[in-house]
């Protein structure tokens, strides 16, 4: 087969991939990306507070009401902790190689494993985006939150997409960045 027959293969981006790539590259996160990050504790609140329900019945009979609103209090506090502390966090792009092929869906505990510009392997255990379906020594166009050593995955999308140009960072990405980085 010579080059001029050979079919290049493009990966196909699912539409709710291609909105968060785009959103991304003005410095901004989807509306759902927000509601993931900001309300992923309140899970983990209520399966902590379950078991109040069994141990304490007589607590939660006597004072139902205001533990209720004791309760929403604390949610609505964690909540608007959340957005304060991610409002204020840059979003990141860069260009990055991945190490190996995506993990089997059945293995979510392991992250997605991609090496920037200077060989740095980054791994990203959370992520506000579709599985990726990442190819060993592939160069993706990343865009993720850096959350103190935590690296949180937005979007991503191969380097050489057809579609790439439209999502690179556009000026308003860049002014977010300065001014979020202060």
């Amino acid at each position: 087969m010579t080059d001029a027959t050979k079919e290049i293969k493009v990966e196909k981006i699912v539409p709710e991939m291609r909105e968060r790539l785009l959103t991304n590259s003005t410095g901004k996160l989807t509306v759902s990306q927000w509601t993931d990050i900001v309300t992923q504790p309140i899970v983990s609140l209520f399966i902590l507070l379950v078991p109040l329900t069994f141990i304490i019945p007589r607590l939660i009979w006597g004072f139902g009401v205001w533990m209720i609103g004791f309760l929403l209090l604390i949610l609505i506090g964690v909540i608007l902790m959340r957005a304060f502390r991610y409002a204020r966090l840059p979003v990141q792009f860069e260009k990055m190689q991945a190490e190996a092929d995506s993990a089997p869906f059945w293995m979510i505990w392991r992250g997605s494993v991609l090496a920037d510009d200077a060989g740095k392997q980054m791994r990203f255990n959370s992520r506000l985006a579709p599985p990726p379906r990442l190819k060993r020594q592939t160069t993706y166009d990343v865009f993720y939150l850096r959350d103190n050593d935590r690296l949180i995955l937005l979007s991503i999308a191969p380097a050489n997409h057809p579609d790439a140009k439209r999502w690179q960072p556009t000026k308003a990405f860049e002014t977010r960045l300065k001014r979020r980085k202060g």
